[in-house]
């Protein structure tokens, strides 16, 4: 296995591991499975990627290369695409926040109809 090869068995496994225990799609399969041994086992990210790195590198070993190549490139692709959203989600939230502190206070409202506030000389 090559260097290219590695990181994508990695990529690939990480985005599996990320898709049963994270991803909205499966959260039904990990509510049904209660809060036994099974629902621990479904949010476990170290018990879930242990399993699915083993099933990964069974794929690679007994499926012909392109079998693998091209499902192992789209998976490590949209791991690295999730988590770059999240970190511009983050960057754009920290943003608003700094930006919503910092900002000068509303102008007292002028014209007609405003609440006149007297100033005592």
């Amino acid at each position: 296995m090559d260097v290219a090869g590695f990181l994508l068995f990695l990529g690939a496994s990480a985005r599996l591991t990320r898709l049963v225990t994270r991803d909205e799609i499966l959260t039904p399969l990990r509510e049904r499975a209660g809060n036994g041994w099974l629902g621990f086992f479904l949010v476990c990210p170290y018990c879930v990627g242990l399993w699915l790195t083993a099933a990964t590198a069974a794929a690679y070993y007994f499926a012909p290369p392109q079998w693998f190549f091209w499902p192992a490139l789209v998976l490590t692709g949209n791991l690295i695409w999730g988590v770059a959203q999240e970190i511009l989600d983050t960057a754009v939230e920290l943003h608003r926040e700094r930006t919503t502190a910092l900002a000068p206070p509303p102008a007292a409202p002028r014209g007609r109809g405003a609440r006149h506030v007297h100033r005592e000389p």
